[in-house]
C-alpha cells in the first residue's frame, strides 16, 4: 500500500491555508493512503486539540455538552471534570418541568444526546423530560426552530432541527420513548423544505406540499444538516422501500419493504412514503458531491461535524460506506487551520474545537457502532441497522434477524414483564421483530393479554414497548386498554397510546390529540376513542 508523506505541521498550513478542499466523491486526486481516526497524524491533532478543552470551555449549555463530549470519546471516562460538569449543567436544566425547560433547542438535543453517551439508564428520568421539551417544541409543521415571539418563530429552523432529531433518535436507541408521529412530521417536513438543486436553506420555506420551491440561503452546513437529519429520521421511522426502489441507481438491495406474516397483520403507515425519501437522500447526496467545500469562513466547524454526522448515518441506513475523500481531505483541513494552542476558532474557540474534534474522532460513527450493532444471544435485532459482524445475520423474509430465531413471543414478553432480566435494557434498546405466524389461538391470546398487564402495569419504557407490539399486530380488542393507557400521568405513555390507537383503528389523525394535551383535551380525546370503539363493536365489554 503507498505510504502518506508525513509533512510537518508548518508545511501543511503553507500547503493548505487559504485553499477550498473540495468534499466529493468525484472530483480531485486521490490520496495516497486512507486516514483514519487512529492515524498517528490524526492522533496527534486530537490530542492537541483534547488539551485545549482541558482549561477551555463554554459556558451554555450545548457548549458545556459538546466539550464534555469530547472528553468522554476520548478516555470513556466518566468522571472527567469536564463531563461531570456538563452532566450537572443538564441536572440544573432538568430541574424544571418539560413545559418549562427554556435552553434553546441546539444545546436541548445535545443534552439529550449527550445524556445518554454518559449513561442513559442512570439518567433516564432526565433523559425523558428533555425528550419530552422537544417533542412540546416541535412546530406543527414538523419542524423544529425558535420560539414563538422570535422574528423566525413560525418557521422550522433546519440548523436547530439537526440537532433536535439527533437527540431524538439516540434517546430512542437508549429505550426512551419518542412518539413515532413526532418523527414523522419532521421527515416529511424535511422533504418539503428541501431545495429543487437538493439542498436545503436556512428556515424552511414550505410549500404545503411536496413540490419543491426555492429555499435560501444555500450552504454546505444547511445540506448536510437536513440530509443528515433525513437519514436520521428515517432510520428512526425504521423505512425500507420495496423491491421496486432497487432500480434506482446506488440503491441497496437492503432496500426493501418489510411485511410481517401473521394471522391478522396490523395496519402499515403510510405517513411517509419511503419513495420520496431516498429521492430527497439521492439528490442530497449530488448536491453535497458537486458543491461542498472545506473553507476558512464562519461556521466552517460546525459544519464539518455535521458532515461527518451525515456521512455515518449515510452509512449505516445505506448499509455502505461511501468514499472515505470528504473524511481525508477534511483532516488535511484541520492541519492546516490548527492554532498553535491547539484550537480551531471561527466564532467559539471551545465549541469551534469540539466540532472539529468530533469530526476528526468520527464521534457520530463510533455512538452508531456502540449504539445500533449491538446483539445479544438469541434476541433478534430490531432493524435498527446492519451489525458490524454481518456474518452474524441472515435475512429471512426481508427481516434482518441474528444468529438464532430462539427467542419467542414468550420469551420476549418474560423479558419485558421483568426488569431485572440481564436482557431487559436490551429488549428496550431493541424491540425484536416479533413473528406471530406460529402462535395458535389460544397462545396468541396469552401473549395479548400479556402486553396488555404490561401496558397497565410495566415501568413506563416497557409499557411503551408493549403498546408498540399491540399496534403492530392490529389487535382491535386492545383498544380499551390503549384508551386507559391514554389517561395515564406520564405524557410518554398518553403519546404512546395515542399512536398505538391511530395505528390500529387507521385514523391516523386521530382525533385531534396534539405533543402537548392538558388533562380536559385527553379526557375528551378518550371519550371521542370510547365512543368510536363502541360503534364498532358495540357487543365489546
Amino acid at each position: 500500500m503507498p505510504v502518506l508523506v508525513p509533512y510537518s505541521h508548518s508545511t501543511l498550513r503553507r500547503l493548505l491555508a487559504g485553499t477550498a478542499v473540495v468534499v466529493s466523491v468525484i472530483v480531485g486526486a486521490p490520496l495516497r493512503a486512507e486516514l483514519t481516526p487512529d492515524s498517528p497524524e490524526v492522533k496527534r491533532l486530537i490530542e492537541s486539540g483534547i488539551v485545549f478543552l482541558e482549561n477551555n470551555t463554554d459556558q451554555r449549555l450545548g457548549g458545556r455538552c459538546l466539550v464534555g463530549l469530547c472528553h468522554l470519546k476520548h478516555t470513556g471516562d466518566v468522571e472527567h471534570p469536564r463531563v461531570v460538569e456538563a452532566i450537572r449543567a443538564c441536572q440544573r436544566v432538568c430541574q424544571s418541568k418539560a413545559e418549562e425547560i427554556s435552553a434553546d433547542i441546539y444545546s436541548t438535543g445535545i443534552a439529550t444526546f449527550f445524556l445518554c453517551e454518559v449513561d442513559a439508564e442512570q439518567y433516564s428520568s432526565q433523559i425523558e423530560k428533555l425528550v419530552q421539551s422537544l417533542v412540546l417544541r416541535q412546530k406543527e409543521a414538523g419542524g423544529f426552530g425558535y420560539p414563538e415571539q422570535h422574528r423566525h418563530g413560525d418557521t422550522g429552523d433546519t440548523s436547530m432541527t439537526q440537532y433536535a432529531v439527533l437527540g431524538l433518535w439516540t434517546a430512542k436507541q437508549h429505550g426512551i420513548a419518542v412518539p413515532q408521529e413526532s418523527m414523522e412530521k419532521v421527515c416529511n417536513w424535511l422533504i418539503r423544505t428541501q431545495d429543487p438543486s437538493g439542498a436545503w436553506g436556512y428556515q424552511g420555506n414550505d410549500p404545503k406540499s411536496y413540490r419543491r420551491i426555492k429555499q435560501q440561503p444555500i450552504r454546505p452546513s444547511l445540506a448536510a444538516a437536513g440530509l443528515g437529519s433525513l437519514y436520521i429520521a428515517s432510520d428512526a421511522l425504521g423505512l425500507k422501500s420495496d423491491a421496486d426502489d432497487r432500480r434506482i441507481e446506488g440503491l441497496p438491495a437492503a432496500f426493501r419493504r418489510v411485511e410481517q406474516k401473521g394471522p391478522q397483520d396490523g395496519p402499515k403507515l403510510a405517513e411517509v412514503e419511503p419513495r420520496r425519501v431516498r429521492g430527497a437522500q439521492i439528490d442530497g447526496n449530488r448536491w453535497i458531491a458537486q458543491n461542498a467545500t472545506y473553507k476558512k469562513e464562519a461556521w466552517v466547524y460546525y459544519y464539518m461535524y455535521a458532515l461527518e454526522r451525515c456521512m455515518s448515518f449515510r452509512e449505516l441506513v445505506e448499509g455502505r460506506e461511501p468514499s472515505n475523500t470528504w473524511y481525508e481531505r477534511g483532516v488535511h483541513f484541520l492541519t492546516a487551520q490548527q492554532e498553535e494552542n491547539g484550537s480551531w476558532v471561527d466564532r467559539s474557540a471551545a465549541v469551534d474545537t469540539a466540532f472539529a474534534l468530533l469530526f476528526l474522532m468520527r464521534g457520530t460513527k463510533k455512538t452508531i457502532e456502540e449504539t445500533v450493532t449491538t446483539d445479544y444471544d438469541g434476541l433478534l435485532l430490531g432493524g435498527r441497522g446492519l451489525p458490524k459482524n454481518t456474518a452474524a445475520v441472515r435475512v429471512e423474509d426481508g427481516v434482518l434477524v441474528g444468529k438464532s430465531m430462539a427467542t419467542s413471543v414468550e420469551a420476549m414478553l418474560d423479558i419485558l414483564a421483568d426488569p431485572q432480566h440481564k436482557h431487559y435494557r436490551d429488549v428496550l434498546r431493541f424491540p425484536p421483530q416479533l413473528d406471530w405466524s406460529t402462535a395458535n389461538a389460544q397462545e396468541r391470546a396469552d401473549y395479548v393479554a400479556a402486553l396488555r398487564n404490561i401496558v397497565r402495569q410495566g415501568e413506563t419504557q416497557a409499557q411503551v414497548r408493549a403498546i408498540e407490539a399491540l399496534a403492530d399486530i392490529g389487535d382491535l380488542p386492545s383498544v380499551p386498554t390503549l384508551i386507559d393507557a391514554l389517561r395515564d400521568d406520564n405524557l410518554t405513555v398518553t403519546l404512546a397510546a395515542r399512536d398505538g390507537l391511530r395505528r390500529i383503528s387507521r385514523r391516523f389523525g386521530g382525533f385531534g390529540l396534539a405533543d402537548r394535551p392538558d388533562r380536559a383535551q385527553i379526557a375528551q380525546a378518550a371519550e371521542q376513542w370510547n365512543a368510536w370503539y363502541r360503534s364498532i363493536a358495540p357487543d365489546a365489554n
